[in-house]
């Protein structure tokens, strides 16, 4: 399995992220071992393996931000709009005798 993208010796693994109609959406950085030694082939089959799962997951949890971030933004557009119909109506209350 190889790696692409930009050498950085603080990431020697750097694998692609790619989308299902794009290009590369991402980059997977993975640090150096603890033991200083190089990966070997076992352990880049494995990142190799699991990338596709890791990818959709990774995905999808972007996708749920996304969404969470539109709700928080519809709920206080809601919110603005309820306490600007309760100053209309707190007004109105007030000068009718």
């Amino acid at each position: 399995m190889a790696t692409a993208g930009v050498r950085d010796p603080t990431f020697p693994i750097c694998l692609p992220l790619r989308g299902p109609f794009a290009g590369v959406r991402g980059w997977l950085l993975v640090g150096p071992r603890r033991d200083g030694f190089f990966y070997g082939r076992d352990e880049l089959n494995a990142l190799g393996s699991i990338l596709p799962a890791l990818r959709q997951t990774l995905f999808a949890a972007r996708e749920q931000e996304k969404d969470r971030a539109r709700e928080v933004r519809a709920k206080r557009t809601v919110s603005q709009a309820i306490n600007q119909l309760s100053k209309r109506l707190d007004a109105l209350e007030s000068t009718t005798p």
